[in-house]
């Protein structure tokens, strides 16, 4: 896996938890808001940056991001040192990871054998939530961001992380397929959160994720009125549903969709 920790969003976050000038913190603020996928581009990053915004602006915060590089390289260190340890944790279960995207590769059709090679950056998290993660895709670059609360060390019998890695792989799998795509943004224009649900069908709460990772069956209420509760309200729906199509080698198709969409 290319599996990158990755410098800039790092130092916006120690914009963003140190004691510094108010004015700094709204512009990165601003910079993350707006243009956040250019910072995960390595190559360029200020020439992308400085076409996007005011030129007095962007020098300001350049020659603050600098000075933060110079005067905080022992907190810096400290982080590349926490998060290399979620990299070897990831490192460590590429192997189910691997296996479980084939599977995910069948049940959206795709044929793509580059997947695994999508650039996988790990930065820190503002607050102390839980882990959390996105995605980005593009013509010009597909990556995937995991974000790691500070204070979460990875534990070697919880795969839940690989999971949530995996929830990501799936989005990108889902973009490749033009097809099933097409399909899935219609429904999503009935349901925004649609995509969401299908693939927490699956991964992280559903039968995908509770066979091969051992992952455990989450609470859900029966009147699910947050995301995370729709999510596992659904998981827990379509859980006989997505065992079949799972083990049964089947696609994702018409009569899946058609049937999440009942709940």
């Amino acid at each position: 896996m290319n599996i990158k920790i990755s410098k800039n969003p790092n130092i916006f976050y120690l914009i963003h938890s140190k004691k510094g000038p108010k004015e700094l913190k709204l512009i990165a603020e601003n910079l993350t808001k707006k243009h956040l996928d250019i910072l995960f581009f390595e190559n360029n990053t200020w020439k992308r940056l400085e076409s996007k915004i005011d030129q007095k602006i962007f020098l300001k915060f350049r020659a603050s991001f600098n000075l933060l590089l110079v005067s905080n390289k022992e907190e810096l260190a400290s982080q590349k040192a926490f998060l290399s340890v979620w990299k070897q944790y990831f490192n460590r279960n590429v192997k189910v990871i691997k296996k479980i995207l084939e599977i995910e590769k069948r049940l959206t059709d795709t044929k793509n054998k580059k997947i695994l090679n999508t650039d996988i950056f790990l930065v820190i998290k503002h607050d102390k939530s839980e882990l959390g993660a996105w995605f980005s895709y593009s013509k010009n670059k597909k990556f995937i961001v995991i974000e790691i609360p500070i204070d979460h060390m990875p534990k070697n019998e919880d795969l839940f992380p690989c999971a949530i890695l995996l929830h990501e792989f799936f989005h990108l799998l889902i973009k490749e397929n033009k097809e099933l795509w097409k399909t899935v943004y219609a429904l999503r224009k009935e349901m925004p959160i649609f995509e969401e649900l299908l693939i927490s069908s699956f991964m992280p709460e559903g039968y995908l994720s509770q066979a091969y990772l051992g992952t455990e069956a989450l609470k859900y209420n029966s009147e699910p009125k947050s995301l995370v509760d729709q999510r596992r309200f659904i998981a827990n729906k379509m859980f006989d549903y997505a065992k079949n199509y799972v083990e049964n080698n089947k696609k994702i198709d018409k009569k899946y969709l058609n049937k999440l969409m009942q709940f």
